[in-house]
């Protein structure tokens, strides 16, 4: 059986922050993933970017690795962006 990966995704609109767990198996596509994510922060899916602590955004290839690959180069904590607000 795999062991689930932990991520974390948050939010920061003005100076409230929002973070959520999100536990999953290290073998889905991210942009699985990114579907449920959208869903509990209540973003469109097509208005969603994700970046890492780093500030690296991902990009669509990102979006088709496995969590494992995300993991791997990225790290457990991204930033959920609403590209509807930003632009």
């Amino acid at each position: 059986m795999e062991s689930l990966k932990r991520l974390y995704f948050t939010t920061i609109v003005g100076t409230e922050h929002k973070q959520i767990p999100f536990e999953t198996p290290g073998s889905i596509v991210f942009h699985e993933l990114i579907v449920e994510v959208s869903k509990k922060f209540g973003i469109a899916t097509e208005q969603i970017a994700i970046s890492s602590e780093m500030g690296e955004t991902l990009t669509v290839s990102d979006f088709q690795s496995t969590v494992d690959e995300i993991i791997r180069k990225y790290g457990t904590a991204f930033q959920v962006i609403n590209r509807g607000v930003v632009g």
